[in-house]
């Protein structure tokens, strides 16, 4: 149920050997990150370079997911969180990072996600913090950030987890740009592999 493709697949809507055989620039969602980055980037188009990069996500099925979650034993009515929010109103990416959740958890304790998640559904913290989901949520949040076009606390938080010092971008922020995609890539394989080990 969790192969190591899941995550490409729901993404991409493909398999990964398309990538390979037609190059990753002829896929629709890719094309508005393939354009040439210029160092002089202004921190708008930064912002909006980001939500460009985010709708890679958009693919993520919030049904196909939930299915999952289900099947391996939560409840999509359970009140979780601060706000008590059920986890049907989970968003796709909040969804996979739950799933990230469990699998870490079946790491951790050798035991397999699928045939054993009645064993770790108990132990799960809808809180915890992935270090392989933090730069797919500080994504997600330059994204929103892209309507107001304003560095405020939220974003400065985002950068963080990124390692960009705004102070470094007075000329432009194509570099920031390449630390973003560089590091959202390695998030996802990271994301990936978190999950495909745990079944």
């Amino acid at each position: 149920m969790l192969s190591a493709l899941w995550l490409h697949r729901q993404m991409l809507g493909g398999d990964p050997t398309q990538l390979s055989d037609n190059g990753w620039w002829t896929f629709n969602d890719l094309k508005p990150i393939g354009c040439v980055v210029p160092l002089t980037l202004s921190f708008a188009n930064f912002l909006s370079r980001c939500k460009d990069l985010f709708e890679v996500f958009k693919n993520l099925q919030k049904s196909f997911l939930l299915q999952i979650i289900v099947r391996l034993g939560l409840d999509k009515a359970q009140k979780v969180g601060p706000g008590k929010q059920t986890i049907a109103t989970f968003e796709s990416l909040k969804l996979a990072a739950t799933i990230g959740q469990l699998a870490h958890l079946c790491n951790d304790s050798g035991i397999d996600l699928v045939r054993d998640s009645s064993l770790i559904i108990p132990k799960w913290d809808s809180e915890a913090k992935l270090k392989e989901f933090a730069p797919l949520f500080a994504l997600n949040g330059l994204r929103i950030a892209s309507a107001h076009n304003v560095l405020d606390e939220k974003v400065q938080k985002a950068l963080e987890i990124f390692g960009i010092d705004k102070a470094t971008c007075h000329n432009g922020w194509g570099l920031a740009l390449d630390s973003v995609y560089d590091q959202v890539v390695i998030a996802m394989e990271s994301a990936s592999d978190l999950i495909s080990k745990s079944s």
